[in-house]
């Protein structure tokens, strides 16, 4: 696996090169994380074999900082990646950002049981793991493709990972918002597996 900076647009190779490539050492996924059917710590940390210089990337790339453990996503998040641009539809040429605001846990638990107990599931919401996130009445929201993609907040001035891209039910339904991963009850785990656990 390779990690690109400053890359823009996806499987294009003319214009927009990516500044440097780094290649993943390893793959550190969380150990309590199951998949399909339970989604809780739907997390992982990619350790790579050199760093990247933040310096020398003219703004293109930057470090992003980790949450405090009681820190709590509320109002807009901003969301990219490379996924597709709606459900079944083809995956984005270009890196794709979009602003979603937040919604309550209860009311996503809410939306979410009552789409899977109705199928005899159970419902695979855990508010102490996970927040969703939609456009109110659908529309904006990530997408097949984006899974372990950021979700980032402004908060005291810096950029902080609260999120990372999850699951959901297609795109853009506003009867099944976006989940992700909610990064500020991973930051023992996410030091643990890293140097500082610092920017």
């Amino acid at each position: 696996m390779t990690i690109a900076e400053a890359r823009t647009e996806y499987g294009k190779d003319d214009d927009v090169k990516p500044k440097c490539k780094k290649k993943v050492k390893q793959i550190i996924a969380h150990e309590g994380f199951l998949g399909r059917g339970n989604m809780s710590n739907d997390i992982a940390v990619l350790k790579l074999n050199d760093s990247f210089d933040f310096e020398g990337s003219n703004g293109f790339v930057g470090p992003v900082c980790l949450p405090e453990e009681d820190y709590k996503a509320e109002a807009l998040l901003t969301v990219s990646g490379y996924g597709t641009l709606y459900a079944g539809g083809p995956q984005a040429r270009e890196l794709r950002t979009v602003a979603v605001p937040v919604i309550p846990d209860s009311k996503c638990g809410r939306l979410y049981k009552d789409a899977f107990v109705s199928l005899g599931e159970p419902n695979p919401f855990d508010a102490d793991a996970m927040f969703c996130a939609i456009e109110e009445g659908g529309g904006k929201d990530s997408c097949q493709g984006d899974s372990g993609g950021p979700a980032v907040q402004r908060h005291g001035g810096l950029s902080q990972l609260v999120g990372v891209v999850s699951w959901g039910v297609g795109c853009g339904h506003s009867r099944y918002p976006g989940v992700y991963t909610k990064v500020s009850r991973y930051v023992p785990w996410i030091k643990n597996h890293t140097s500082t656990g610092q920017r």
